[in-house]
């Protein structure tokens, strides 16, 4: 049977737990020990400490050479601030370990604290100019001087340690924290790239560890001075570019960071692609998320043509079509969605370009033949996929539009069937789809059976509940217009329907109709909340602003008054009224005390009040 030897190795103010195996050993005392150090680490971990040392110190009589053992004692000594004893071990611990330099780096340690200052200098200085080179004691000396606080005399002993083994990536985070600790960027900037001209392939790892500490602006000016300056003295360090690159991103200066992702590209082979895991289509896809929509198109582009056979190049086919549906030009996205379908049909993304291009025909440009034309061919190709059924709830829209409820029926309980246990998300919409349906219909047994489902839905199912709130809502709608006044509830249905199938204006003239029907009807504030809804969709900005307004001021015990007093807040916030904006959010507070959307109110008001 092999024994763990688990060695703890100080880093700066932490420790890193090495676990290796030490060799064979009678296999009952070996397993003895093991059980006893399992329950002396849990002892330590649970705040036992008393407990913990007595258990690493019978450990460490039986087997002195544990290293782990030694650490263990020490650790928690240090934790209880029991220095004297900690001291009084540290000398019978040599006694068995003579000469160790690690117990001798914590003897001078434990001198400094008692006063001995000058002496545990001598000590250290003695012990790392008398042993041979050897990373682990350069790493237990500058450990225990920064336990005493002497962060300078550390910095020194790690840069001889470097020196003497030879090693410039040597103690290259200890280094670069303990600048960052002084805030000194760039010192800590040039460690990382010391380490990066050593371990290029380590680029990513690094522009993490710089990018973390560049949330100053000061410090992202210091940082990308010295890498610039560094890019400049080693223009054919690929690594360099690329972390200047990264930084640039981060400043959001696109620009640059897309010409400096291209110099880095012309210098990769296939290899060094995959290695730095495809920088410049990495760029396009993080300047398109962020929304520098040009850049991004561009660097697509890029891609495609300097790896026209690539992987790549076939999914920035794919993030082309988004930045042209981003920057408003539907067609072109359509067209290329609809492009790399064709071109690439067993590709898995082809599914998803389908859907894309018939979400865009029915959102964007609202053509419900158009949509229902891609999403058929999707669900016919892919019949098995989630985006099949997906297609399918838009296939339902599709018939709605065209007035065929029968067939949008049918639709719905399919997806519902299909769905099932593998996609109880999907399957969840799709009963909240057919509960509208029954709704629009007036058929409100239905809906509300459907409602129930979709407002309880199982703890389980992986992605359920998204449409719980909407589900309660709606349910409460028709459980109290039905019988308040079902005429209006009809109404509202009506209209509804008709902003889902991109009618608004008839929804629009059916809403005024009724309210000058029925002014006084127990739903009027519903229809003023559906009516400030169907301008708002129109883009009537100031008049949805002014039916909210009037909705809270005419029905302030409405459960709508809330979230209707938000609402012309944050449009008024849209038309950049920020006078009209703040007394609007000022109400809320006021008028609502109780409501959900305080904190929601607070946050605007508070950010409104420093611009």
């Amino acid at each position: 049977m092999l024994a763990l030897a688990v060695t703890v190795v100080p880093l700066g103010s932490g420790a890193q737990i090495l676990i290796r195996q030490s060799g064979k050993v009678p296999r009952t005392a070996g397993a003895q020990r093991a059980n006893l150090f399992r329950q002396a680490l849990r002892l330590e971990a649970a705040g036992q400490l008393e407990r913990a040392v007595a258990l690493y110190k019978q450990l460490f009589e039986q087997d002195p050479r544990n290293s782990s053992y030694l650490q263990g004692i020490m650790r928690c000594l240090k934790r209880m601030k029991a220095y004297n004893e900690l001291e009084d071990f540290l000398q019978d611990a040599l006694m068995k370990r003579p000469g160790d330099p690690l117990i001798l780096a914590e003897l001078a340690s434990a001198r400094y604290r008692a006063g001995a200052k000058d002496e545990a200098l001598q000590m250290w200085q003695g012990l790392l100019k008398d042993a041979k080179p050897d990373e682990r004691i350069y790493r237990a000396v500058a450990g225990a001087m920064l336990e005493n606080g002497l962060r300078d005399e550390a910095i020194e002993v790690y840069r001889e340690g470097r020196k003497k083994l030879g090693s410039p990536a040597l103690f290259t985070f200890e280094l670069a924290n303990l600048y960052l600790s002084r805030r000194d960027y760039r010192a800590a900037t040039r460690e990382y790239l010391r380490y990066l001209r050593e371990r290029p392939q380590q680029e990513m790892f690094i522009s993490g560890n710089v990018n973390s500490f560049c949330n100053e602006a000061d410090a992202l000016k210091v940082v990308l001075d010295e890498v610039r300056k560094a890019v400049a003295k080693n223009p054919d360090q690929v690594a360099y570019r690329l972390l200047l690159a990264d930084l640039y991103l981060r400043a959001q200066m696109y620009r640059e960071a897309l010409e400096e992702y291209i110099r880095a590209e012309r210098k990769l082979n296939d290899k060094q692609r995959r290695q730095y895991r495809f920088p410049l289509f990495r760029f396009a896809q993080t300047a398109l998320r962020q929304g520098a929509v040009d850049y991004a198109r561009q660097a697509f582009h890029l891609v495609i043509k300097m790896q026209p056979k690539s992987r790549e190049a076939m999914r920035a086919q794919l993030g082309l079509a988004q930045a042209f549906a981003e920057e408003g030009k539907i067609e072109q996205s359509v067209a290329a969605y609809r492009d790399f379908a064709a071109r690439y049909p067993k590709a898995t993304e082809a599914r998803e370009a389908l859907y894309r291009a018939a979400r865009l025909f029915w959102d964007r440009l609202q053509q419900p033949d158009s949509a229902a034309a891609v999403a058929e061919v999707l669900s016919l190709r892919y019949p098995n996929s989630r985006y099949a059924l997906q297609a399918g709830l838009l296939l339902a829209n599709c018939d709605l539009a065209r007035g065929d409820y029968e067939q949008a029926r049918k639709r719905l309980e399919d997806v519902i069937r299909r769905a099932g246990k593998r996609w109880p998300d999907v399957a969840e919409e799709a009963k909240f789809r057919l509960a509208e349906l029954y709704f629009y219909q007036a058929n409100w047994d239905s809906a509300l059976a459907c409602l129930k489902e979709v407002a309880t839905p199982p703890r389980l199912a992986k992605g359920a509940g998204a449409f719980a709130n909407d589900a309660i809502q709606l349910m409460l709608l028709i459980q109290g217009g039905r019988n308040l006044d079902p005429d209006v509830l009809t109404a509202l249905a009506k209209a509804r329907l008709a902003v889902a199938i991109w009618k608004p204006a008839e929804a629009e003239s059916l809403l005024r109709r009724k309210l000058e029907e029925r002014p006084n009807s127990p739903l009027a504030d519903r229809l003023w909340f559906a009516l400030a809804t169907v301008l708002d969709t129109l883009g009537r900005k100031r008049e949805a602003l002014q039916t909210y307004a009037q909705l809270a001021e005419k029905f302030p015990e409405s459960l709508l008054a809330d979230v209707a007093q938000l609402r012309a807040a944050e449009i008024a916030e849209q038309l950049g009224d920020v006078e009209a904006a703040r007394r609007a959010y000022e109400l809320l507070l006021t008028n609502y005390p109780k409501s959900v959307y305080l904190e929601k109110a607070r946050k605007r008001l508070r950010a409104l009040g420093s611009s």
